[in-house]
């Protein structure tokens, strides 16, 4: 019997308007949205971290998402509203080979981790995951 195929819960941004979409601040998820360079690709040795952390929460699809967006999109997304990201963050999302991770809730960007730091990721989950009432 093949093996059973596993749930996907790492989707690609595919536009500016996607993005702007994804951190509505109507959008009551907490998203953590890896950005990369085309080159590179969205980061791999986060993808078996995530699921422990998606299905260690109650009810995750309604609570928690996972993104990957390439550097591109997200500088023209900033261009066309530079309101999205307060400026201590602007400086943050820099191009790099490294991958960077932030985290958004209800539009509102909670926190940008620099490198595949499980641990800082996990924490920022785990403050700002809505509640299961909400």
């Amino acid at each position: 019997m093949p093996p059973k195929a596993q749930k996907e819960i790492i989707y690609p941004i595919t536009s500016e308007e996607h993005f702007a979409q994804i951190v509505n601040p109507e959008n009551k998820k907490l998203h953590v949205i890896d950005i990369h360079l085309s080159w590179c690709g969205p980061c791999t040795v986060m993808s078996s971290n995530y699921r422990t952390l998606y299905f260690g929460f109650e009810e995750a699809d309604k609570r928690l998402e996972f993104w990957t967006v390439i550097y591109f999109i997200l500088t023209i997304t900033l261009q066309l509203d530079s309101t999205m990201l307060p400026d201590e963050y602007k400086k943050l999302v820099q191009a790099s080979c490294k991958p960077k991770f932030m985290i958004f809730l209800e539009g509102e960007c909670k926190g940008i981790v620099d490198g595949a730091d499980y641990t800082k990721i996990e924490n920022l989950v785990n403050t700002f995951i809505p509640g299961l009432d909400e």
